[in-house]
């Protein structure tokens, strides 16, 4: 341990420099990429983006050099740990076809969860922590270089400053103002370890940074603070006692999206340097690797989702053959959920369909063209809308086929969950 001590001080002496400012204008960066011990609350909002545009060009060198792994059989993640360097790695590459860039950009960027108000990123941490996230904050955002009077909500559950509206803007967004500078934030986590006689928290404070390379290729890429003096959180021991929340320290990861004839590449790439094995920072950083294997399914429910509309659907009586294959329809007719046309049960399928992260998932049964649509990201203009039923209900209600869509449409989760309107889930292929 001293001389991890040693390493450190010499590492933190060496980008201080000698009057120990922290301009990275006149004092050469850190010497590592695992290191990064400054004082966030001190740091200027232009040494913020020049640290993390630093840490963006180390990290796609990082990427280059672990594309020749392989992924084989069901498993896409490549983890290890070298005891010479102390430094355990996390490699995972997904190919997404018929996607383009900006529908990962707003998984990762600018996806919105109207049930919770949260943003961004904290979605996809959502999504792969689950009950383990406690709470997800932006302590502090870098402001676009130009005033903005845009209103929109930030990557954070809760606006920090009043007066600093500038920052108070979405990822996306702020990716537009900066253009080729990027975007910077400091985004603090805390997770939940339940035991099974104990029960503790710990958390991250990263460095975050997010830039657009060209139109298609994006670079996200998240640092740790490696010091317990930038935001510290308390948290209550026993009684009356209080400490330090424990912080996970030396992390780099982040993700690198690139689309190719077609293909959406996802890189994810984590690097964690430590003396000793830490069993939860480590399945912190596999599991969000993992969480990229479900991403060409994700996008499936997401599209699924945006195509629930509110058209008016045929009555019942006047439809005698199946939209499909032309064979006339029996008693037992079902409807698409997404063209609103009736089809027979052989060319339909029951899917899911995702509206909002905490939201449970809707089954739908849906005809064979337009899940072929929706695989395909075709007929459909790609936006962050969420599905509004008020305009559905409250329009038209005196109209009988209006009538029959709502009482049709409310009653769906039950007509197509029993024996005689659905068998089982069909899921499209990955």
């Amino acid at each position: 341990m001293q001389w991890f001590d040693r390493w450190r001080r010499s590492s933190l002496s060496s980008s201080l420099g000698p009057r120990s400012t922290l301009s990275l204008h006149k004092q050469a960066p850190p010497a590592s990429i695992f290191c990064f011990p400054h004082d966030v609350r001190t740091l200027s909002d232009a040494d913020l983006v020049a640290h993390g545009d630093l840490l963006a060009r180390r990290f796609l060198r990082l990427c280059g050099s672990t594309k020749h792994m392989q992924h084989s059989g069901h498993r896409p993640v490549v983890a290890k740990y070298d005891k010479a360097a102390h430094l355990y790695t996390v490699h995972a590459v997904v190919e997404v076809e018929h996607s383009s860039v900006n529908e990962i950009i707003e998984l990762l960027a600018g996806d919105m969860d109207p049930s919770t108000a949260h943003h961004g990123f904290n979605v996809f941490m959502a999504r792969v922590f689950g009950a383990d996230l406690v709470a997800t904050t932006d302590v502090r955002r870098c402001a676009p270089t130009e005033p903005t009077t845009s209103d929109d909500d930030d990557d954070s559950d809760d606006v920090l400053s009043d007066d600093v509206h500038d920052a108070a803007t979405s990822t996306l967004a702020r990716l537009a103002r900066a253009g080729v500078d990027g975007c910077a934030s400091v985004k603090q986590s805390v997770f939940a370890h339940h035991g099974l006689f104990t029960k503790r928290q710990s958390e991250w404070l990263v460095l975050d940074y997010a830039k657009q390379l060209s139109d298609k290729s994006f670079v996200r890429v998240f640092k740790s603070v490696d010091n317990n003096v930038s935001h510290p959180t308390l948290e209550r021991k026993g009684h009356k006692k209080t400490r330090v929340m424990t912080r996970h320290k030396h992390l780099l990861f982040g993700f690198h999206v690139e689309e190719v004839q077609g293909v959406c590449r996802i890189t994810f790439h984590a690097s964690h340097f430590s003396l000793h094995a830490q069993k939860e920072t480590q399945m912190y950083l596999e599991r969000m690797a993992g969480s990229l294997s479900g991403m060409p399914s994700l996008l499936f429910r997401r599209r699924l989702g945006r195509r629930l509309t509110t058209r008016r659907l045929k009555i019942p009586e006047l439809t005698r053959s199946c939209a499909g294959c032309n064979a006339l329809l029996g008693a037992r007719k079902s409807v698409c959920r997404l063209c609103n046309e009736y089809y027979c049960f052989d060319c339909t399928s029951v899917q899911r369909a995702e509206t909002a992260v905490h939201v449970p998932l809707l089954e739908l049964r849906v005809c064979h063209d337009c899940v072929q649509r929706a695989k395909d990201g075709s007929d459909v203009d790609f936006t962050t809308d969420h599905v509004d039923l008020a305009p559905f209900i409250n329009s038209g209600c005196h109209d009988p086929a209006w009538l029959f869509a709502i009482s049709d449409r409310a009653m769906f989760r039950i007509s197509e969950g029993t024996s005689d309107g659905a068998s089982t889930p069909t899921w499209p292929d990955p």
